[in-house]
């Protein structure tokens, strides 16, 4: 069934259940927008939130760099802290304020009230892919490394094959 909101589909889907939620939304420039439709509560009510965050350089689509950044404020402000992240192959890397990033994004979400506050701290070195977590998403360009901000300090990039 469809449902027009997350906040609707918990409540058409889960009702009143308690129990460890899993959100997981890949909607091609549309979870921004989803994001901020769905109230406070029902997004504190996940553990984690997997997403995949389409079109970061492309300020033109899907509501902009504003929207983008009120989106990711809002999974702050529910408590979330940014636990990992890839870099999808299939688009560019583009700079936006400075930074490079990968066009698509996905990342894992964890609600801070699973996690000890004393095991946990800014990244220092960046992400780079593991084959233990991350698989490249397109086999005939290199996997993206994320180094420097806002993915940890700069470190040097692996050596590619």
């Amino acid at each position: 069934g469809a449902a027009d909101t997350v906040s609707e589909h918990l409540r058409q889907f889960c009702g009143e259940a308690e129990g460890s939620r899993m959100l997981k939304m890949d909607v091609e420039g549309a979870e921004f927008a989803a994001i901020l439709a769905c109230d406070i509560d029902a997004l504190c009510s996940f553990d984690q939130i997997c997403l995949e965050l389409h079109w970061l350089g492309r300020p033109q689509r899907d509501g902009g760099i504003g929207m983008q950044a009120a989106a990711l404020e809002k999974l702050l402000d529910a408590h979330f802290v940014l636990l990992h992240a890839h870099g999808n192959s299939y688009g560019d890397v583009v700079e936006v304020a400075g930074c490079l990033l990968p066009d698509v994004l996905e990342v894992l979400y964890v609600n801070r009230r699973l996690l000890d506050p004393t095991e946990y701290r800014p990244n220092e070195t960046g992400l780079v892919p593991k084959d233990i977590l991350d698989a490249n998403n397109c086999p005939f360009v290199p996997d993206i490394c994320l180094v420097g901000a806002p993915f940890g300090a700069d470190v040097p990039l692996p050596p590619t094959e």
